[in-house]
């Protein structure tokens, strides 16, 4: 017989009750920071605006349509898996395949209507896509920032549910501990009261 042979498998983060009302609020937060920062990045040295300038205010409504835009693909990756708690759970190839196609559609087909309605047009620094007028950067983004925020909001998710239902826990274990030792004290008390009629 051939001895059994023990494998090590990688222990997986078991998300918390709280973790899915974590998480939505900190993708937010985090695929704000990241997507603000990318627009901020790129927009003067690669972008020519056409209808209003690269002000402020235009980055944060581009960082808001990202947000939207994260969201959708978050949607889209629910459906393709059939697994609506995806982003909490260890990720599958289809997971994988889904959230990196959606963010490659949704980057070309926002691209291409932005160039059509005379939105923006890009400078002569700006890289392009192989035989295409969309420039690379705007896919790229997407292509990084969706994994990345999803993948740094459930780190953050499991974290803090694991920080904020430890602490019941243990309080019910001192409930339970206390209950124990008030059900279990009459036993020990001395019999003299029972001769208090005597």
């Amino acid at each position: 017989m051939r001895p059994r042979r023990s494998r090590l498998r990688r222990t997986e983060a078991v998300p918390r009750p709280s973790a899915p009302w974590i998480f939505w609020p900190t993708l937010a937060a985090v695929s704000f920071a990241l997507h603000f920062a990318w627009e901020y990045a790129q927009c003067e040295p690669f972008f020519v605006h056409l209808r209003a300038p690269a002000s402020m205010a235009a980055m944060l409504r581009a960082t808001l349509g990202d947000l939207v835009l994260t969201a959708l693909a978050g949607l889209g990756t629910a459906l393709v898996s059939r697994n609506p708690r995806w982003p909490l759970q260890r990720w599958t190839p289809r997971v994988w395949l889904s959230l990196l196609g959606l963010a490659l559609a949704l980057s070309v087909t926002v691209e291409l209507h932005a160039l059509a309605m005379d939105w923006w047009r890009y400078t002569a620094r700006a890289p392009r896509l192989p035989a295409s007028q969309v420039s690379l950067l705007p896919v790229l983004q997407l292509v990084l920032l969706f994994p990345l925020s999803f993948g740094l909001a459930r780190a953050l998710a499991l974290r803090l549910s694991a920080a904020a239902d430890s602490q019941p826990a243990v309080d019910e274990e001192s409930v339970v501990a206390g209950d124990v030792r008030r059900h279990a004290s009459p036993s020990t008390q001395p019999l003299s009261h029972l001769d208090g009629g005597r």
